[in-house]
């Protein structure tokens, strides 16, 4: 028959799997890393299962820091479109072990604390879990947070740069259309020009006429 877990089975099963996840994951950094006393009292914290989370079945995950809860569930047989297979009766398809019995699987429900009654019962342990991770990890993470100050150095005196480069070439451009003249507009002034001279030729001459006393309206 299927071995049977509870819930303290279901939370180590969970829990190990986070260690051997981070272990794997910081091996290369970890590798003859000496813990300070207050990184190996870390440590001790983050493993230590404390009474209050454990009545809440709250579960601290390191890598995200989020706190979840742990449970079992069946295994739903899928059909090609990926919905679960269900029966006549509409009542889900589980699939079988070779003894015949339900698959059953660990869930992980990410927990809202903000919203979780049993939360405000374990704050203090909850802060203490977080409080754990941050000592453990705070020399990677000065690592990380500086390497980023500096990308961010990087970047600050390139926009500096950028803007300085604006500056000029907008001062230049800026110069380059004030003095520009549309060429349509050149050419519209010069015919207006040529316009005008005609007909101040014109006022001249028929000034002239009606000064002789001819008048070249009655032509």
């Amino acid at each position: 028959m299927m071995e049977t877990k509870n819930f303290d089975d279901v939370t180590n099963e969970v829990t190990n799997n986070d260690e051997n996840v981070e272990r794997n994951e910081n091996s290369e950094t970890n590798v003859n890393e000496v813990l300070t006393p207050e990184q190996e009292k870390a440590v001790a914290i983050l493993r230590a299962k404390l009474p209050k989370l454990t009545a809440a079945g709250l579960n601290f995950e390191k890598r995200t820091g989020n706190f979840f809860r742990a449970t079992l569930v069946k295994e739903v047989e899928t059909l090609e479109d990926g919905s679960e297979r269900l029966d006549k009766k509409g009542r889900p398809v589980y699939k079988l072990d070779e003894n015949g019995n339900p698959i059953e699987r660990v869930r992980r429900l990410v927990v809202d604390l903000d919203n979780d009654p049993a939360a405000v019962e374990c704050a203090d342990e909850i802060e203490i879990k977080r409080a754990a991770a941050l000592v453990l990890d705070a020399e990677l993470t000065k690592l990380k947070l500086n390497k980023d100050i500096s990308k961010a150095d990087v970047a600050l005196r390139a926009a500096h740069y950028a803007y300085d480069n604006f500056v000029d070439s907008f001062k230049e451009c800026k110069n380059i259309v004030e003095n520009f003249e549309i060429p349509e507009k050149k050419v519209r002034l010069a015919v207006t020009a040529k316009l005008a001279k005609v007909e101040d030729e014109n006022a001249k001459l028929r000034a002239l006429l009606l000064k002789a006393g001819i008048n070249p309206d009655e032509f």
